[in-house]
């Protein structure tokens, strides 16, 4: 079984303002509508849209969190083990137009009590399950959470993934994740140093030599590195027009992990991984199991050296 994470999630919602915001003026959306987001609720809907089962973990309060719940109830393959909390979960707001912008709210507090309630949905794990834990922790979750999450998951066997802006060096020395899906800019600043097409690969490297067990680098356009025990390869993508780019890295690593868990083969996992983000970007949405399959032959898969 895969799970996935999702300490703060929200209601995303999408402005679509084809002239771009104009400072000082009355700024009217063509379109808008209204999405239940966060990192580890994305992973679970592309799974749901591939075929893939999932249990779903997230913190959820107020009329939002309520949204959310209706929203999900709607994906047969995601069963929902949310813990439901005092604050209500945030909204943010996406638009797009000339250029991108994403407007994310903090989120509520959350307290000791919800936690600890939060990590008992947990106690059934086996050793094939894989624990996606994606985006950041909301206010009131200490630093030693993310470890408290890493004992349960290492104790039982399973394989436990990051996908945090916020992680640190010492995070991946002691929670020993199978497998961590930073970009660039994020792979950078984990390493404290500059990032680039150049140097990927020595900066995988380094990752690994930090602790972690395999790197999936996500890098727009440019597709993907992977490094770690389980093989080293470079997986380019068609150039495409993007629309936008919310949630084309949760959707690859959720391609990713969902054909890994069913197929144990690199080169299959790495193409469904870049056709599922290509298709996100371009549609601007997260993607049916069709839409990714129209990008699959387009993906070119190359032995990293």
């Amino acid at each position: 079984m895969i799970h996935t994470i999702t300490l703060n999630p929200a209601v995303d919602y999408f402005m679509s303002m084809a002239d771009g915001i104009k400072p000082g003026e009355l700024n009217a959306a063509e379109e808008t509508h209204m999405e239940a987001g966060g990192k580890g609720i994305n992973c679970s809907i592309v799974l749901n849209n591939m075929g893939v089962a999932s249990q779903m973990h997230a913190l959820l309060g107020g009329v939002t969190g309520a949204y959310i719940l209706d929203q999900i109830s709607a994906y047969p393959h995601i069963h929902n083990c949310s813990v439901i909390i005092t604050g209500a979960s945030r909204i943010n707001v996406k638009i797009t137009g000339k250029e991108e912008y994403i407007l994310n709210a903090p989120g509520p507090e959350v307290t000791k009590e919800e936690l600890d309630s939060f990590l008992k949905t947990f106690s059934g794990l086996q050793e094939d399950d894989y624990v996606i834990l994606s985006g950041k922790a909301p206010l009131g979750t200490p630093t030693t959470f993310l470890y408290d999450i890493a004992d349960i998951v290492n104790d039982a066997g399973a394989k436990l993934i990051l996908d945090t802006r916020d992680m640190r060096l010492e995070d991946l020395t002691y929670c020993h994740p199978w497998l961590i899906k930073p970009n660039l800019e994020e792979l950078g600043d984990l390493l404290h140093c500059q990032a680039d097409l150049n140097n990927a690969m020595d900066l995988t490297a380094a990752a690994i030599a930090k602790g972690a067990q395999n790197v999936l680098l996500t890098m727009g356009s440019e597709g993907c590195v992977f490094a770690g025990g389980l093989g080293h390869a470079v997986a380019k993508s068609p150039q495409i027009k993007v629309k936008n780019t919310t949630g084309a890295g949760d959707t690859s690593l959720a391609a990713f992990v969902g054909t890994w868990s069913a197929s144990h083969r690199l080169e299959d996992a790495l193409r469904w991984s870049m056709a599922a983000g290509t298709a996100a970007a371009a549609e601007g949405s997260l993607p049916s199991i069709d839409a990714i399959q129209s990008y699959l032959s387009s993906i070119r898969i190359e032995e990293a050296h």
